[in-house]
């Protein structure tokens, strides 16, 4: 810290005294031990402060020692991705709905499956830090596992399809297994950048490869916003994934917050 090289010190006890009053006094309500001996010992405190008001750089040793950083679990306005599994949290009851509803697809209505649900409502926080790691971990409950992959249409759909099938991880671990296609953002595929013919292309591929008659077995979910919808009703496979095989995702519940 700057106190460690006798930085940034407050020039009088007497102003920095309150301030450290308020923050002790809060940081015991929450009944949380401290990270450091004497972080909540005023006297302590006002000991580390008079080693570095006479301290000069690189000779201060008896100074606060740095407390062990710690991942935040709230990544703010980031998606989370499948690498922050372990620290997402409140969407289990959501995950287990959109299993559920993959599940029930497979049997009873092949095709792809559409996750939606306005901007900002953690769509793509689901599909790659629930989702994907539900799936892998078993979820769908078939023999021989599920290799999720996930992607963005971008300007040219079909060459990301292509890309993402043909990643490392992705093309040498989906041998003999089925892959779980992610389709994040997909209100990319109504853009301008996007021709009717390449939209109609990729669509057309997908719905394919989400039927159980193909020979390497495919699920498709699409993250649409659902400000888009309006256009999916124009395009039959998204039609139909919009009258029977959509899910809406919603803000969190109070007891999800709490989770």
């Amino acid at each position: 810290s700057d106190w460690r090289r006798g930085k940034s010190v407050p020039r009088r006890w007497e102003s920095f005294e309150p301030v450290l009053n308020v923050l002790i006094g809060e940081a015991r309500k929450k009944n949380t031990a401290p990270a450091v001996d004497g972080l909540y010992d005023l006297r302590q405190w006002r000991r580390w402060w008079s080693q570095a008001r006479t301290a000069t750089s690189g000779d201060v040793t008896d100074l606060p020692p740095q407390i062990p950083s710690t991942t935040c679990p709230y990544k703010g306005l980031a998606a989370f991705e499948v690498t922050d599994s372990a620290r997402f949290f409140g969407r289990a009851r959501s995950v287990n709905e959109l299993v559920a509803l993959i599940t029930q697809a497979r049997t009873t209505d092949p095709g792809v499956v559409l996750l939606t649900g306005p901007s900002g409502a953690g769509k793509s926080s689901l599909l790659a830090a629930g989702l994907s790691p539900a799936v892998s971990s078993g979820a769908l409950d078939t023999e021989g596992g599920w290799v999720p992959a996930r992607m963005t249409p971008g300007k040219d759909p079909m060459a990301a399809l292509r890309r993402c099938l043909d990643e490392p991880g992705i093309k040498e671990r989906a041998e003999g297994v089925g892959v779980l296609i992610v389709v994040d953002q997909a209100e990319e595929l109504f853009t301008s950048d996007v021709s009717p013919e390449s939209r109609a292309e990729f669509l057309d591929v997908v719905h394919t490869m989400s039927q159980p008659s193909m020979p390497r077995p495919g699920i498709v979910v699409i993250g649409l916003r659902s400000d888009a919808l309006g256009r999916c009703v124009e395009i039959p496979e998204l039609a139909d994934a919009v009258q029977s095989r959509c899910m809406v995702l919603g803000p969190m519940k109070r007891a999800e917050l709490r989770d």
